[in-house]
């Protein structure tokens, strides 16, 4: 009998260490979710208001640039479909003007553009203004030349490579623009 107890004692142990493990898991989870977003001041996302730009005053030309083609393509339905999915913080610091470097937070189908480079990125890109304006007609074979060469340079790629993948299907022009050009 005792041998018994013993062992269904063990049991119920293993099973409250394995609840108490997954409630830790869950609590890191819900932490690391937490600090991701709590820098960006995440507002809750309207349809009239998914692009939101903090400290406009001090939005170098990037940023600009950058709110007036998002601002664009959240007219397009596809588009925003593609935004509600996204969870990406990223800097684009052109290495030509690094002063008018931008983060972008896309988050709960929003999009926040700030000035500068945020803490906490999943990616960084580095180039020059004229590559950036040309990333999106570039192939893949032509993006991974220029990464090769250090003409442009991605940090985080590599542990992101799908949200990158994701932030340039949504950054290429619409289908119907493409067709007119």
């Amino acid at each position: 009998m005792g041998r018994k107890k013993n062992a269904e004692a063990e049991r119920k142990k293993r099973k409250l260490l394995g609840f108490i493990e997954i409630g830790g898991a869950v609590t890191g989870v819900m932490l690391a979710l937490m600090q991701r977003t709590a820098g960006t001041g995440t507002p809750p996302c309207s349809p009239k208001e998914r692009l939101v730009v903090k400290d406009e005053e001090n939005l170098g030309g990037l940023g600009a640039i950058m709110k007036a083609v998002i601002g664009e393509y959240l007219k397009d339905p596809d588009k925003v479909k593609m935004l509600d999915t996204m969870n990406l913080v990223l800097a684009i610091e052109p290495t030509d003007q690094p002063e008018t470097a931008s983060t972008f937070t896309f988050s709960n189908g929003c999009v926040i553009i700030e000035p500068g480079v945020a803490l906490n990125l999943d990616l960084k890109i580095m180039c020059t203004m004229e590559m950036l304006g040309l990333m999106s007609q570039m192939t893949t074979r032509q993006t991974v030349k220029k990464l090769r060469t250090g003409e442009l340079k991605i940090k985080g790629l590599a542990k992101h490579p799908l949200r990158m993948m994701k932030f340039s299907k949504f950054l290429a022009p619409p289908a119907d623009e493409t067709a007119a050009s």
